[in-house]
């Protein structure tokens, strides 16, 4: 699957919405995966017949293998169960 990181709810203050770049998430990426491949390719997200038009987004598109990095920490949700 390749597709862009859609936030659904960047524009609705009340709802919690995340917004990361790329330089952002492969920090966290690298240190548990070795990146072996990276390009841009394009993807096309939406589109009309009648109009002619089409949402097309530039994605990262990546190949990484996990390696041997321990994790460490815990997560917590965030949202209350």
């Amino acid at each position: 699957m390749l597709g862009p990181l859609l936030y659904h709810f960047a524009d609705m203050s009340e709802e919690f919405s995340v917004e990361y770049s790329w330089e952002e998430l492969i920090k966290p990426i690298e240190k548990y995966f070795d990146i072996k491949h990276q390009e841009m390719k394009k993807a096309k997200y939406t589109g009309s017949c009648t109009s002619l038009m089409t949402t097309e987004y530039n994605c990262k598109y990546f190949i990484a293998i996990r390696n041997d990095v321990e994790v460490t920490g815990e997560s917590t949700s965030v949202y209350d169960n």
